[in-house]
């Protein structure tokens, strides 16, 4: 869940089969907590707080290789130059990593920058034990 502003829910991702979005939304997920446990300070109350990320972090920069990934179907349906259809592809994947962050249990802050990237940072509190 995204506490504070820009908690907006994203524009809907078309295009997708429910198998891939499914398998897309469980390869961010595990990704969002592989980078929150990985890149976590401790703080005082012995909690921890990740550092902030983007999606460019987890799938973009040197993870830019998306096939053989959930995440090449997304750039495979884009109809436009290669150019064009990586950047599309990019802010699409951004759209389904916000609606991970939203639906999380755990609690995470978004902040927007001057380029209209969203960037997360987990608060460090796990959801209640069911």
């Amino acid at each position: 869940m995204i506490t504070g502003k820009n908690s907006e829910s994203p524009n809907e991702v078309h295009g997708l089969t429910e198998e891939q979005r499914r398998d897309i939304m469980m390869y961010l997920q595990g990704m969002v907590y592989g980078w929150c446990e990985s890149q976590s300070e401790k703080e005082s109350e012995g909690k921890a707080k990740s550092q902030p990320f983007a999606a460019r972090n987890l799938v973009g920069g040197v993870n830019w290789h998306w096939k053989g990934t959930p995440l090449q179907c997304v750039y495979d349906k884009q109809t436009t130059d290669e150019k064009t259809a990586y950047d599309v592809a990019a802010q699409e994947v951004g759209r389904l990593l916000k609606r991970i962050i939203i639906d999380d249990q755990r609690g995470f802050t978004c902040e927007k920058d001057g380029l209209n990237t969203y960037h997360y940072t987990w608060d460090g509190k796990y959801p209640p034990k069911e």
